[in-house]
């Protein structure tokens, strides 16, 4: 597997090279590489999933939600639907971009997303 060109900002001298004599922390490096990737395919599998969700529901969501006066029911439906596709959008950037994210972000996230929809 050309890891180079599954991650293109990374240096090519920083992949092993595939042999019989690789050392196991080699073998570890590019499962840990491996699993990132496939995380970052489920990832945007999901906020694919949302955006198809979205897209679908939107028609009922003009007719119920915003075209009616702001209720509790509109309000928790708001906190239960939007921060969950602002969290994956965000996600998806991070794991494309590679930048990663400073615990005071992870925070400002956890709180978005798990205590609005408490």
């Amino acid at each position: 597997m050309d890891l180079s060109a599954l991650y293109p900002y990374l240096d090519s001298s920083q992949f092993p090279v595939h042999d019989h004599h690789m050392s196991s922390q080699q073998s570890v490096d590019i499962q840990t590489i491996s699993d990132d990737l496939a995380g970052s395919y489920v990832d945007l599998a999901a906020l694919a999933l949302l955006a198809y969700d979205t897209l679908l529901t939107l028609p009922s969501e003009i007719t119920y939600i915003w075209r009616r006066r702001v209720r509790l029911g509109t309000v928790l439906y708001l906190l239960a639907r939007y921060p969950a596709i602002l969290v994956s959008i965000i996600t998806v950037y991070r794991d494309i971009a590679n930048i990663p994210l400073e615990y005071d972000i992870c925070v400002f996230l956890y709180i978005i997303l798990y205590r609005s929809s408490v």
